[in-house]
C-alpha cells in the first residue's frame, strides 16, 4: 500500500501480510539518505516492535520479500 504521510517522516508503504504481519517500507534512491524524521519515526515503532525496512535498490527489496515469504511458511 502507498502511503500518503502528512506527517515528515512516515515510510513510503505499508506491507500487509497475513498472519496479523505489518510493515513500514521506506524505498530510497540507490544514493538516498535516510532523514532525520524518518529514523526518528522508525526509532519509535521499533519501541513498539513494529519493523521498518528501509531498502535502495530491487535487489534489496526482492531479498526484504522472499525473506517474508520464508517467516510465513514457517509454522
Amino acid at each position: 500500500m502507498k502511503i500518503m504521510p502528512v506527517v515528515a517522516g512516515y515510510p513510503d508503504r505499508l506491507v500487509l501480510l497475513p498472519r496479523n504481519r505489518f510493515y513500514f517500507v521506506e524505498t530510497k534512491a540507490p544514493r538516498g539518505r535516510v532523514r532525520p524524521a524518518q529514523r526518528v519515526f522508525a526509532d519509535r515503532v521499533a519501541l513498539m516492535g513494529i519493523p521498518v525496512a528501509f531498502l535502495w535498490t530491487p535487489e534489496q527489496v526482492d531479498e526484504w520479500v522472499d525473506e517474508r515469504e520464508a517467516e510465513s511458511s514457517t509454522p
